[in-house]
This record gives C-alpha cells, structure tokens and sequence, in this order.
C-alpha cells in the first residue's frame, strides 16, 4: 500500500543551472490541509554539482511537512531515473516535473483532486507556455510539440484517443506503474545524457490503455517550460525530431496492439488468413512485395502464434495486453 498523497520527481543530468528556479516554483504549492506530497531529485549519472545544488536551494524554504530527498542513478536514461524516483518514492500519485518545468502554484492540488475522482483515469497531462531568456525564434511556433509546448487537446477531458501524453507534469499512478513495468521492462530508455531519444513518455502511457484505463487532459494544469538558449536552435529542433523518429517504430507497434481488440470478430479471421497467405507465399516464392515481418506481427496480435522473429520485447506487449482484464478497475 501506498500512502496517499503525491510524490514529485524531478529527473536530472546536469541540472545545476536549471533547478534554482524549478525549486522556487515547487515550493510555492498552494495545497489543501492534509493533502500530503514530496520531492524526490534523481541525479542522473550528473557531472556537475548538481546534487549539491538541489539540497541547498529547498534549505532556503524550509516547508515543514514535505520530505525533499536527492537519490543517485548512474544507469544514463531518463526511463531509469524514473523508476529510481519512483522506487524511492512512497505516495499514490507519481508528478514527473523535468527540471525545466515551472509548475502554477494550484498544479499539485489539481492533480490529486482529477486523479482522487476518478479511478479509472491513468494519468493526466496539462498546458504549458514557453519561457526564455531570448526570444523565441520564427520558427518555434510550428515546432512547440516537439518542446511539450501548448495545449495538448482542444478542451479537456478523456484523450486515449491521442494515446499520448506529455512526459512533462505527468501525472501517473504510481500503482499502476509498477504493474505496467515490474514484469515487462522498457523497450525506450529515453534521453541519455546528450543523445536525444525520446518516446519514453509515450511508452508510458500506451501501456496503461493496454490495461484498459484512460488517459485525460486537464487545461487548468498549466505550467511554463523554460527553454534554454541553446535549446533554441535549429539543429537542436532537428535532434528532437530525429529521436521521435527513432522511437515511433516502435511506438507504432504498442499502437496496433491498442488498436487490435477494436477490430470486429467478424473481421479476425479473415485479417488472419490475409497475413498468413502472404507469408506462405514469401516463403514459397521469395516475393518482397509485403513486409512479413508486419504480416507475421498481425498473426501474432490476433492469435498469439509465437513467431521466432517476434522479439521478447514485442511479445510482453502482448502479454500485457492479454492480461488487461487483471488490471482493471476492481485493482484500484
């Protein structure tokens, strides 16, 4: 069991320069008596001081109450400093504020009564404005998504639909986390230093709707993400994308595992046999003209036919998804 309450986690790689102000704007958290909550800095694999920064500037605020920790991940990736924060952490609700994040003063007290209401919602996500110390280039605007920068849907409510949502406050439970991830690891690690991966974020949330619970938007969770000057570049931009490229192949497969059971069962075999008379016919003659692997992973989806080409990885995404039915509502 969980205590409830909200455990804040800030992930770092040298963070030195930017947890000062992140600090400042988590410690004026305006929240209802007896609503209780913490602060976990993960230092990951950092070579600057940014361990030591992060305990001398909550010092300056001395909020009674709340418990601020800094725990160490040497293993570089930002999925890995999670699951230390959220190992070390002891609340319900899981809040991932990156180190650049300026959370509005109402963002916790939001987020624990959205999440308190409703069981079946996995996590939420909000808005956020850009701050910097220059301004913002012409082309930003076209690009803010790729900085988790804006509204993430017209109005709020329920977004599985989007089957996404930003890594930025992120709000999860911490329950289903474990459940997610304890027995079916990662397949994206996230960014690593100065390699910019990404998808993590996503990951996250494609395995809750596996699980068969809901993603939500909230625009009253609004926060600013302070984007440094040498964020602000082109090339930097270009990196961006590249990562999310790398990572939606295989965010596209989490996708079709999501999309499968909406598939009619009048439509299952036929879909089926499909695949399988491709497949036999690349064997038989040789033809590239489809890609068995994706015939072979529509077999597998359907049916459970264990391909050897199938990786473990994609297989435990089935796995989980099979297993939806355990996780439901009547866990929470």
């Amino acid at each position: 069991m969980y205590g409830d309450g909200l455990s804040v986690i800030i992930c770092c790689y040298n963070s030195a320069c930017r947890l000062p102000a992140t600090l400042k704007h988590l410690a004026g958290q305006q929240l209802s008596a007896g609503t209780a909550w913490e602060v976990i800095v993960v230092d990951n694999a950092s070579t600057d001081e940014t361990a030591e920064t992060a305990k001398a500037e909550w010092e300056k605020y001395g909020i009674p109450g709340v418990s601020f920790q800094v725990v160490a991940e040497e293993k570089p990736g930002l999925s890995h400093a999670r699951e230390k924060g959220i190992r070390a952490s002891v609340f319900r609700l899981v809040v991932f504020c990156d180190d650049d994040n300026w959370l509005s003063e109402d963002y916790l007290q939001i987020a624990y009564t959205a999440m308190s209401g409703d069981p079946a919602i996995a996590a939420v996500g909000g808005q956020s404005t850009a701050a910097a110390d220059i301004p913002l280039p012409d082309w930003f605007e076209a690009s803010k998504n790729n900085y988790a920068v804006g509204r993430q849907a017209e109005q709020s409510g329920d977004i599985s639909w989007r089957k996404h949502l930003w890594g930025s406050g992120l709000v999860i439970r911490k329950d289903l986390y474990n459940k997610a991830f304890s027995n079916f690891p990662s397949m994206l690690t996230g960014r690593n230093g100065k390699v910019l991966s990404s998808g993590e974020d996503s990951e996250i949330c494609m395995r809750f709707l596996l699980m068969g619970y809901r993603l939500h938007y909230l625009e009253a969770l609004t926060f600013k993400h302070f984007i440094a000057a040498d964020r602000l570049r082109c090339d930097y931009n270009t990196k961006l994308m590249e990562g999310f490229i790398r990572a939606h192949e295989v965010l596209r497969i989490y996708a079709r595992f999501i999309d499968a059971p909406g598939l009619p069962p009048k439509d299952r075999f036929p879909a089926t046999l499909r695949s399988l008379i491709k497949v036999l016919a690349a064997r038989l003659t040789g033809t590239r003209r489809w890609n068995i692997f994706d015939e072979k992973l529509q077999i597998f989806m359907l049916t459970g036919y264990p391909f050897k080409s199938i990786p473990p990885q994609i297989r435990s995404i089935r796995r989980l998804s099979v297993h939806r039915k355990k996780h439901r509502l009547n866990d929470c």
